[in-house]
């Protein structure tokens, strides 16, 4: 009968000795900070040591406390119909919000149809986000920091100087530590898309008090190049970051549309928990909106025919603003429902348990 040799033995309690030592180590250090990334993918706790300085300092990039406005025709001098911006609406009356003039501001403090709002925009992140201004009954008028949280802008609110996240709308520090903006509704527009279809509508001027080239993007090729400026430490590698995402919110769910399949599917219908909505990109303008689906009660599923909308239960034709303009449910209205523009390295860092459209 032959033996096995002792020297495999050996080998084997070397090896589970050095994996236990190797255990071991990572546990102390994981508890003393040094593996950081094993627990940052899983939170979005804030983090002070992560505020990385931009360069210019507090309201270096300034603010429009004052913004003005001028008609469609005027702003049509010098706005280019492919470039974007952010859109709100409300009882008949609407604005539009050149990224054109946003890249230089980040942050407009308006009242809109009697409501304080916050519209900002971040060309880093490209996250595009308009919040209600008033905090516990405090109207605050905000500002930019010159400092970025995961390569996303920080702002303050000149009352408290306390510091909130652009993507998220959240106090991160100072006495509002924890207090959430309020989204009020808005959507994101190419000017061409703008200017047709709301014709009597209103758009920021570039009276804004500095100046600025509103023809010239201060960031150059940042847009188009595969660069970010500043550290992300809670990354995800299974898409480019930069690739453009549409993001919805549903409590403490979420999901991420991205831009690139949009172009392969006009319309898409999902769920996120127990919201039921469908994501359109208009063939005309390459517009992204949002809706519910439910309608009276009822559960529709979309689908495209001959560049319309048609829902498969009552086969009523609907246009790419939520109307069904023929069939059973002609001159029934969808309700919109919040699309966030981002980046998708920023959504990510954001919302990291984030669902992904199919």
């Amino acid at each position: 009968m032959r033996h096995k040799s002792p020297t495999k033995w050996i080998l084997l309690g070397m090896v589970v000795f050095i994996v236990g030592v190797l255990w071991m180590q990572y546990q102390y250090y994981a508890v003393k900070g040094l593996f950081k990334m094993q627990s940052v993918q899983r939170s979005v706790e804030f983090d002070p040591e992560r505020i990385v300085s931009a360069g210019p300092g507090r309201d270096a990039v300034p603010s429009i406390d004052r913004p003005s406005f001028e008609n469609v025709a005027s702003a049509n001098t010098y706005l280019d119909d492919n470039l974007s911006g952010i859109v709100v609406e409300a009882n008949g009356l609407s604005r539009f919000y050149p990224f054109q003039i946003l890249v230089w501001h980040e942050v407009v403090n308006d009242v809109f149809d009697g409501k304080p709002l916050l519209i900002t925009y971040d060309p880093l992140s490209y996250t595009a986000e308009v919040y209600e201004r008033t905090v516990s009954q405090d109207v605050l008028e905000f500002g930019v920091t010159g400092e970025v949280y995961e390569s996303n802008a920080l702002l303050y609110d000149r009352a408290t100087s306390s510091r909130w996240s652009q993507a998220r709308g959240e106090a991160y520090d100072g006495e509002k530590k924890g207090s959430k903006l309020s989204v009020f509704p808005s959507t994101v527009l190419s000017w061409e898309a703008y200017r047709q279809d709301y014709p009597n509508g209103r758009v920021l001027s570039r009276e804004t008090g500095v100046e600025r080239d509103y023809t010239h993007d201060p960031h150059g090729a940042y847009a188009t190049n595969n660069a970010l400026l500043f550290p992300v430490f809670i990354k995800d590698s299974r898409f480019h970051p930069k690739e453009i995402v549409y993001g919805f919110v549903s409590g403490d769910q979420q999901m991420a549309f991205f831009e690139e399949s949009l172009l392969k599917q006009t319309v898409v219908n999902q769920h996120v928990g127990n919201q039921f909505f469908v994501v359109t990109k208009d063939p005309r303008f390459g517009s992204v909106r949002g809706y519910s689906r439910v309608i009276d009660g009822r559960e529709l599923t979309f689908e495209v025919q001959n560049k319309q909308m048609v829902d498969k239960e009552t086969s009523s034709r609907w246009n790419f603003e939520g109307g069904a303009v023929s069939g059973e449910l002609k001159g029934k209205q969808l309700d919109p429902v919040q699309l966030h523009l981002s980046y998708w390295f920023s959504w990510f860092a954001s919302f990291p348990t984030t669902l992904i459209s199919s």
